[in-house]
């Protein structure tokens, strides 16, 4: 499959609008307006209203390559995706509830 290079640009453009939007949650979970100023809450809340579209577009593209008419897509196939969705969902999850699970214990 040839790589589109308008995917790719929009991919890497998407990427670093996903980072701005955790950056910008993290220090609204983290901080109160009081404690970042009125002009620094004002800035990260529009940043963060602004990078918005960024998993949305992900979808969007992952969609777009994954709906190729001249792809066979048979049971195997759909169970190799399905197997990666799961271990991805144990792994990346199992780690975020053992992290919560010994933070929250420590707060």
């Amino acid at each position: 499959m040839e790589k589109k290079a308008s995917f790719e640009y929009l991919r890497v453009l998407a990427t670093l609008a996903v980072v701005a939007n955790h950056v910008c949650s993290g220090l609204f979970n983290n901080y109160s307006i009081e404690q970042m100023g009125n002009y620094n809450s004002r800035f990260l809340y529009s940043t963060y209203t602004l990078v918005s579209w960024a998993v949305p577009v992900f979808l969007m593209i992952t969609g777009a390559l994954l709906l190729n008419l001249n792809r066979i897509v048979d049971e195997t196939k759909i169970r190799k995706y399905l197997s990666r969705m799961f271990r991805i969902l144990l792994i990346f999850g199992g780690g975020m509830q053992l992290r919560n699970k010994y933070l929250m214990k420590e707060q």
